[in-house]
């Protein structure tokens, strides 16, 4: 049986033991594998934030990477679960709104 944590906790309730138990690259590697399914499944976000970042030669470039990469998720059909959560969530917020709560 493994012994209660008794690390003092931090403002948001985890143990400070907890906080330091990934090693840099664990971490970097947590990161990497973040930014990739991100990437992959959340690419109409990326593409809404290329679009909010202005008008500058720099954002035209990023927005155009954006799109063709978006363009080729969306072939593969990795779009299809990011679109099905915004349609039932949409479902959920159109019947709440008509059930008048």
């Amino acid at each position: 049986m493994a012994a209660p944590d008794t690390a003092p906790k931090i403002a948001d309730g985890i143990g400070s033991a907890a906080d330091a138990a990934g090693t840099p690259r664990q971490v970097l590697t947590g990161v990497l594998v973040a930014a990739i399914v991100l990437a992959l499944f959340a690419s109409r976000g990326l593409q809404s934030w290329a679009d909010a970042k202005g008008d500058s030669a720099l954002a035209t470039m990023v927005g155009d990477g954006v799109q063709r990469w978006s363009d080729g998720i969306e072939r593969l059909g990795l779009t299809a679960p990011h679109d099905a959560l915004r349609r039932r969530f949409r479902r959920v917020e159109d019947s709440h709104w008509e059930a008048g709560g």
